[in-house]
C-alpha cells in the first residue's frame, strides 16, 4: 500500500517499509522508525461485513464481538442479509447530521404529517397494543405486530430458517445502519438495509439497498405464476415510492438541521420514539472510554 500524500510504503501488516529520503529526514533507516497503520478489526454476519477502528482505551461496549454487540439482531441480519436478486440502490447526500437522520428512522410520531401521499393520512394508529419496541443488544427493534412474542418468533424462524414474512419489523443499530421488512403488496415482500454515513457535522451521505425478501410467503399457485410478470411492475413501483419517503425524511432532517444550533437540552421523547433514547444511551456507552466508565 502506497500513501497518496508523502508516497509511504506500507507492508500487509501495516508497517512502513519504505520512506522517500527517509535516512536523510529522519536520521534512521524506515524498520528503525516503527511507523504503523492503525489496525481494523473486520466481523461478517451473513453478506454483511462490519469493521472498526480499535480504540487505545476501549470501554467494554466497544470491545464487544460483533454477536454481543447486535445481540439477538445478529441471527436476524444473518438471514435477511441473503440477497436473492438484484438490490435496487439509491444513493444520496442529506443536508443534516447523520444523528438526525436515524433518529427520524425510529420516529413513529412523524409519519401521518409528513408520509401522508405515501405512507397514507389516516392518522395514528389508534392504540400501542400493535406496536412492539424491543432492545436488541446495543440497538432497538419495532415490530408491527400484535403478538406479545412476535419478536422471539423472528429470531427463533431466523435461526432455523421457518420464519415467514408476516408483518412489517425494523431494526435500528448505531451508529448507522437500519434493516427492515416491508410488505410491498401483500404477500409480496421487500427487505432493505440502509446506512447514514457521516460526512461532516451537517452532512450524511444515504446509501440504500432493497431486495426481494429471503423469507418464504403465503403465495397462491396464481400469484406464484404470475410474479415474473408481476415484478417488473413491482421494482419500479416500489423504488419510486421508497424514494419518495426518502426523500420526504431527508426534507425533515434538513430543515432540523437549519435550527439545530438553538437546541439546549435533549428533547422529550413519548413512546413512539423510545427507541431514539435507546440509541443516544448506546452511543455514549460505545464512545465512552474506561476511565469515563469508572468515574
Amino acid at each position: 500500500m502506497i500513501c497518496g500524500f508523502h508516497a509511504w510504503q506500507y507492508n500487509r501488516d501495516g508497517k512502513a517499509v519504505g520512506i522517500p529520503t527517509c535516512t536523510m529526514v529522519f536520521g534512521k533507516p524506515p524498520h528503525e522508525i516503527d511507523a504503523r497503520l492503525r489496525p481494523i478489526e473486520l466481523a461478517t454476519c451473513g453478506a454483511m461485513i462490519f469493521g472498526r477502528f480499535p480504540p487505545a482505551q476501549p470501554s467494554a461496549h466497544a470491545a464487544q464481538s460483533l454477536e454481543d454487540y447486535l445481540g439477538d439482531g445478529f441471527t436476524t441480519l444473518e438471514a435477511m442479509a441473503e440477497i436473492i436478486a438484484r438490490p435496487i440502490y439509491l444513493e444520496r447526500s442529506i443536508r443534516a447530521s447523520w444523528r438526525l437522520d436515524m433518529h427520524i428512522s425510529m420516529d413513529d410520531h412523524h409519519s401521518p404529517p409528513f408520509h401522508a401521499t405515501t405512507l397514507g393520512r389516516d392518522g395514528y394508529i389508534p392504540s400501542m397494543s400493535v406496536r412492539r419496541y424491543f432492545r436488541v443488544g446495543s440497538g432497538g427493534a419495532y415490530l408491527l405486530s400484535d403478538d406479545e412474542d412476535c419478536f422471539d418468533k423472528l429470531v427463533s424462524g431466523c435461526r432455523d430458517g421457518t420464519y415467514r414474512s408476516a408483518h412489517f419489523f425494523v431494526l435500528q443499530f448505531p451508529p448507522d445502519l437500519v434493516v427492515a421488512l416491508v410488505d410491498t403488496d401483500r404477500p409480496h415482500w421487500y427487505s432493505y438495509i440502509l446506512q447514514y454515513a457521516p460526512v461532516a457535522h451537517d452532512r450524511t451521505a444515504f446509501r440504500s439497498w432493497s431486495y426481494p425478501a429471503p423469507f418464504a410467503s403465503d403465495f397462491t399457485w396464481l400469484t406464484r405464476a404470475a410474479r415474473p410478470i408481476t415484478d417488473l411492475f413491482r421494482r419500479p413501483i416500489y423504488r419510486h415510492c421508497y424514494s419518495r419517503v426518502v426523500d420526504e425524511d431527508a426534507a425533515v432532517c434538513e430543515r432540523l438541521q437549519e435550527t439545530a444550533h438553538q437546541v439546549e437540552r435533549a428533547p422529550i421523547l413519548g413512546a413512539l420514539e423510545e427507541r431514539i433514547g435507546w440509541f443516544e444511551e448506546s452511543l455514549r456507552l460505545l464512545t465512552a472510554t474506561t476511565t469515563d466508565e469508572a468515574k
